[in-house]
């Protein structure tokens, strides 16, 4: 590890001071065996209250995490400008997988949608949703309340021919507290961040116009400003 390095493991000795999620993660003794990591997968917990599903079929297209928040270690961030990972704390597969698989299963439980395809499913699909990550991670610094934090950039397009129509461009993010900084709450704290993430993203959605190619009537999102809900 370079001086230059934003990340630091949240094994590291000089940090186990400091941070009370670090007596969780703990790091191991110098030519100890280190232990199997504990892995984790994200669940994006969904309204009770569904609506009807008369808007036609919608299907993520491109799900991308930004770099630093793209590996398996869960990350943590200590100040203005420096994070930490944890190798003994891993999601269970590829975040933006995992995220793309999460978003799509939500939206077809919680949308109005027919029906919703994978990532990269988007034959037949009246509308696709790009995704960019922006956050995905604990946030312990030592100013402000501990909390999961979460961010993304959607897009969504109309594929008629003869090329697809951007509808609509959005950064939405949420801040969600933590109890108690450990990594199991931080976990389910980001599964309801991107559940309220998700709920503005059906709010906001546009009708199509009237060239639109499926002519289906989507939610009539609500008006509100665009842009992020919150400082990080």
């Amino acid at each position: 590890m370079t001086p230059r390095s934003r990340h630091q493991r949240l094994g590291s000795p000089g940090l186990i001071p400091t941070l009370g999620l670090l007596a969780a993660l703990g790091g191991c003794a110098l030519g100890t065996p280190r232990p199997e990591p504990t892995t984790y997968a994200i669940e994006i917990p969904t309204p009770s209250v569904r609506p009807a599903r008369d808007a036609g079929r919608l299907a993520l297209g491109r799900v991308r995490v930004a770099p630093e928040f793209s590996g398996r270690e869960l990350v943590v961030r200590l100040d203005s400008v420096r994070y930490a990972t944890d190798p003994e704390h891993v999601w269970i597969a590829d975040p933006k997988d995992l995220i793309g698989s999460a978003i799509a299963s939500w939206l077809e439980e919680a949308g109005p949608f027919e029906s919703v395809g994978r990532p990269g499913e988007t034959n037949g699909a009246s509308r696709i949703l790009d995704v960019l990550v922006t956050r995905f991670h604990g946030d312990l610094r030592p100013d402000r309340p501990p909390a999961a934090v979460a961010a993304a950039q959607f897009r969504l397009l109309d594929p008629g021919y003869p090329t697809p129509k951007v509808v609509m461009e959005r950064t939405i993010a949420r801040r969600v507290p933590l109890a108690d900084p450990t990594p199991t709450l931080m976990i389910e704290a980001m599964g309801q961040a991107f559940a309220d993430i998700l709920e503005e993203l059906l709010e906001r959605l546009p009708r199509p116009d009237a060239n639109s190619h499926s002519g289906i009537p989507w939610p009539r999102g609500r008006a509100r400003g665009a842009g992020m809900d919150y400082t990080t």
